[in-house]
Order: structure tokens, then C-alpha cells, then sequence
């Protein structure tokens, strides 16, 4: 049932960090921040009747568009961690969620913003904001120490470092490459020690791919430090990425 009324302001996720959500440094990694990221939003409509599911029964989806992350610092292998998410306004076609995360004290470790489109499944087209099938309460007053997602510009020199071919393991229920799986695929084109020195990054989510498709990642740094990359599917850029030490 749709009640949108029992959806909180701000929903508060406690949970820890998982064996599997870590990588041989044993913190947080980008791609698990994301899925977090993913479930708490999901668990935050889902008060109201308003997860994937839900708002599927209309015929609609939402489908991120961006995401950019401010990282105090990354929470380790069994930290207790709480995640705190709300919806904070529309502008223009796109809807913006925040996202913090916090240790056990309150400190803030990450601070994210993610922005989506509303999609009609069956014609693949966009649908204004307007044609969400409920009235939710947006807060932009609670504090936020991430900027809105911007768009990553190109260096016109950058060099190809890679390849990656999408598998099956990778699709996610629409049978594309799952949008928290483009941060592996970043971070594995890069120094191995990039993670540890990172203060925040950005993706573009740029268009799809599918299992047999082979991306071509190409990766520049700019004078500040700041790794910026792209991965070309085709003719099409399917993400770009921006990592910043």
C-alpha cells in the first residue's frame, strides 16, 4: 500500500561494516558505499510503499544519474556505522538525495549526493517530476557537506589504461551493468594505492551497458592530482569518474 505519510524526514540506518563491503585494507570501499547508499534509500521509501517495487507497480523507476562524495574518512572492517538519508529537493527533471555517514560517536565519515531521473520502464523514456505517483516532503534545511554532483570535464589528453568486458555476475534486475559496479571498475584502473589518499569522488552515469560489452577506460591526472576517467562502450561513453586526492 502507498502511504507516503510514514515516510520519516530522515531515515537512520544502523549497520556494520561487512567482511565482504571492504577491500585488502580493510575499509569501506567506493562500490560498497554506493550499495549502502542504494539499500538506504530503498529502505527509506519503502516506508511509504515507494521501494523499487512499489513504484514499479506504476510503470516507473528511478535511475541515478550521478553521484559525488566527500570522504572524512572510510569506516573499517566491523565498524558500527549509521547511514542517514533524505530526500532534499527537484531541480529541473532530477531528483537530489543526500546521504551521511557516521561513526559510533556521530563523527562524520562520508557525506554523498545522488541524483536520479524518473524513467517509464516500458517506453525507456523520461517522465517529469510531476508524474510521481505521490506527494514526498523534500528537506533541503538539513545540514550537508557535499556539493551537488557537477559535470566532470575531459582532459583532451588522456590515455587508454584498460579494458573491461561486463559479465554476467555484474547485471543487476534490469540486466545492466549495476551503477555501483562502475566504482570497481574505476578503482581498478588505478594505482593500487589511490583508495587510501582519496578525499571524495564523482561518477556520471552516462548510458548502459550489457553482459558481452567491452569498455574501453581511459584515465588522465590533472596538475592538482585529481584522476579523471572515462569508459567508452562503442560510440557511446558509458561513465566518466573523477577521483580526488
Amino acid at each position: 500500500m502507498i502511504c507516503p505519510e510514514n515516510i520519516r524526514p530522515m531515515y537512520e540506518w544502523h549497520t556494520q561494516v561487512a567482511t565482504y563491503d571492504v577491500g585488502p585494507d580493510r575499509l569501506l570501499t567506493p562500490s560498497a558505499q554506493l550499495r549502502l547508499q542504494q539499500e538506504a534509500g530503498e529502505r527509506h521509501f519503502g516506508e511509504g510503499g515507494l521501494n523499487f517495487e512499489g513504484v514499479a507497480s506504476f510503470g516507473m523507476a528511478f535511475v541515478v544519474l550521478q553521484n559525488n562524495a566527500v570522504i572524512t574518512r572510510r569506516p573499517s572492517i566491523g565498524e558500527e556505522i549509521v547511514i542517514k538519508t533524505w530526500s532534499r529537493n527537484v531541480k529541473g527533471m532530477r531528483f537530489f538525495r543526500c546521504y551521511r555517514f557516521e561513526d559510533s560517536k556521530g563523527n562524520t565519515l562520508i557525506d554523498s549526493v545522488a541524483s536520479f531521473a524518473l524513467v517509464d520502464i516500458h517506453a525507456h523514456t523520461l517522465l517529469r517530476p510531476t508524474a510521481f505517483p505521490a506527494q514526498v516532503e523534500h528537506h533541503a534545511e538539513f545540514a550537508h557537506g557535499c556539493p551537488d554532483p557537477a559535470k566532470i570535464r575531459l582532459p583532451e589528453a588522456m590515455t587508454v589504461c584498460g579494458e573491461h568486458g561486463v559479465v554476467l555476475s555484474e547485471l543487476d534486475f534490469n540486466g545492466h551493468l549495476n551503477n555501483t559496479r562502475y566504482a570497481d571498475i574505476v578503482f581498478d584502473h588505478l594505482p593500487a594505492d589511490t583508495a587510501s589518499r582519496m578525499t571524495g569522488f564523482s561518477i556520471t552515469f552516462s548510458h548502459e551497458a550489457k553482459s558481452g560489452d567491452r569498455l574501453i577506460v581511459s584515465r588522465a591526472q590533472t596538475e592538482d592530482g585529481t584522476w579523471v576517467l572515462s569508459a567508452q562502450n562503442g560510440d557511446q561513453t558509458c561513465f566518466t569518474a573523477e577521483v580526488r586526492e
